[in-house]
């Protein structure tokens, strides 16, 4: 009974140093939590931390400047769980995303946050930058047999390079998920160019990105 109070005392104390980003004091708590669980089990703890406050902005209890803290403070733990931990089967760790923004397009703020969500959540992201041409795209797939290709576009000038992108993968075959996002799209447009998800926000790119998978991949 001891040990259970005191696991649950250490998941409200993780769960606090993610809400306000407080780096230095969850290393400590997790240098701590470590000598009794796996760094895959305290993996977890950090990852329902991260899903919380990722729900909290879902509902708009937290700004979107506060959520990106939380990731970047959950981001650095996990780096250091992950040096720890073996990899973990049938998860988001085994899920390979090739990101980038569409050529012509030099706005990569949206596109590092979902980047940097996807990682926090455990997929291995390819990021390509900003201003990625068309055979970049097909060559990473290749390369790094990715499930996933995700395109950012903040222009309405730039967006149509999408349709030609998803039109090439699909010409080649090549079997993969494309989710899109970014300020000019909407998910009649996602439909039309052939994604298989639009993600409207940071709020949304998990499911999204996940149910996309699930069908590409059932």
């Amino acid at each position: 009974m001891e040990k259970l109070a005191f696991h649950t005392q250490m998941q409200r104390r993780i769960r606090s140093a993610v809400c306000c980003h407080d780096a230095e004091t969850l290393r400590a708590l997790l240098d701590e939590c470590l000598v009794e669980k796996s760094p895959g089990e305290v993996s977890g703890i950090l990852l329902d931390a991260l899903e919380e406050q990722r729900l909290n902005f879902m509902s708009s209890a937290r700004s979107l400047p506060e959520f990106i803290l939380t990731i970047d403070t959950v981001n650095a733990a996990l780096e250091q769980m992950r040096s720890l931990e073996e990899p973990r089967k049938n998860s988001d760790a085994f899920v390979r995303i090739v990101i980038g923004v569409v050529r012509g397009d030099p706005h990569d703020l949206g596109k590092n946050i979902i980047a940097g969500l996807y990682r926090a959540y455990g997929f291995e992201v390819i990021d390509l930058g900003r201003d990625v041409h068309q055979e970049a795209f097909s060559a990473a797939l290749t390369t790094y047999d990715a499930k996933v290709l995700a395109l950012s576009a903040m222009m309405s000038t730039t967006m149509p390079a999408m349709k030609e992108i998803i039109r090439e993968v699909r010409i080649t075959g090549s079997k993969v998920a494309v989710v899109i996002g970014g300020a000019p799209l909407d998910a009649e447009i996602a439909r039309a160019y052939g994604a298989d998800g639009y993600a409207q926000s940071a709020r949304h790119a998990i499911e999204e990105t996940r149910s996309a998978i699930s069908r590409v991949f059932p």
